[in-house]
């Protein structure tokens, strides 16, 4: 993830609602000095549950049109709660 940051136009990154300390002294600091958007999505299980993998601590986007669309729903269902 911190090579995708430096290197790479992620667009947006999903860290898991249980993020690790580590996780968020490295990826969510990187991320903001490169003004990458994060969004704090479902535990790190079910995070990697809906990529194909165990667990997930921190999951990139670099298609600008799919982290638009992760962002308006994740909007949608905040307002819906």
């Amino acid at each position: 993830m911190r090579r995708a940051l430096q290197h790479e136009g992620l667009q947006l990154i999903v860290l898991a609602g249980d993020y690790s300390e580590r996780t968020g002294e490295k990826v969510v600091r990187l991320a903001e000095r490169r003004g990458v958007k994060t969004l704090i999505g479902p535990p790190a299980r079910e995070l990697g549950r809906r990529v194909g993998r165990d667990t997930v601590q921190a999951l990139g986007v670099r298609d600008p049109a799919l982290a638009d669309g992760i962002l308006r729903r994740s909007t949608e269902v905040k307002e819906e709660n």
